[in-house]
Formats: C-alpha cells, sequence, structure tokens
C-alpha cells in the first residue's frame, strides 16, 4: 500500500471504533488504558514562546501593543494584556505558563486583525452577471 492508502485506511478504521472501546483496560482488550486517555497532560513539548516574546518578535509585540487599533479592541483587555507583555518582553525570566497568559489575552485581537486583513468584501466573489 502507498502511504496516502494506508493513511486513509487508518482514518476509516478509526471511525469504526467506538469510543468505549478505547476506555476499556487491557485485561478487557481494549484498545487504550483508561488513564491515557483521561489525561489531561500534553504530551510533546511547549513552543519556545518567552524566547520569541524577549528575542525576535519583541519589537513585534511592541507594536502590536502601541497600535492604535489593540487600544480600541473590544475582544481584549488592552491595560492588562499590554502589561503582560511589556512585562515578557523586559528580558526577566518567565515561565511558559507566564507567556501563554500573555498570549492568550493578545490572540482574541491577532484572530481580530487577520479576519479583517483577509475579509472578503461584499460580492467580490460573485460571478460576473449574478447578482452578489
Amino acid at each position: 500500500m502507498m502511504r496516502a492508502e494506508v493513511e486513509n485506511h487508518l482514518a476509516e478504521s478509526s471511525r469504526l471504533i467506538a469510543c468505549s472501546d478505547g476506555l476499556r483496560n487491557e485485561q478487557d482488550g481494549g484498545l487504550v488504558q483508561e488513564e491515557v486517555v483521561r489525561s489531561r497532560t500534553k504530551p510533546g513539548f511547549n513552543s519556545p514562546i518567552v524566547d520569541w516574546m524577549q528575542g525576535l518578535l519583541s519589537e513585534c509585540f511592541l507594536d502590536l501593543l502601541a497600535s492604535a487599533d489593540f487600544k480600541t479592541c473590544a475582544l481584549v483587555d488592552p491595560v492588562s494584556t499590554r502589561e503582560k507583555i511589556l512585562q515578557l518582553t523586559s528580558g526577566r525570566s518567565f515561565s511558559f505558563a507566564d507567556a501563554q497568559g500573555a498570549w492568550e489575552g493578545l490572540s482574541p485581537y491577532m484572530w481580530e486583525r487577520s479576519l479583517e486583513k483577509n475579509a472578503v468584501p461584499p460580492g467580490a466573489g460573485a460571478v460576473q452577471g449574478e447578482k452578489p
């Protein structure tokens, strides 16, 4: 089988497995131990967001904080978010959780900005001769 066929086969097979099958323990023939399924810890590693905020991207974050549209964005608390990001960009030692909290405060603004930038004007996608 080619890789794409294998991936499709696995995807189809996984849809056929009932969720409860994965919750039984190994003694009952289950696929995954319940402790693994119920685990809330994220496998892998954290992103280097502290390094980004204090390094290469610090100027970008500071520019965002200085923008008029950030200061007036209704989706974020600009004062609290600005304070958190300014602390992080100061260069002192911070944890991933600190950076994650700052990012969570900023991300609604980033989403709004992205959506506005990529918005399609009304009628722009209409086929010639059709009414928008």
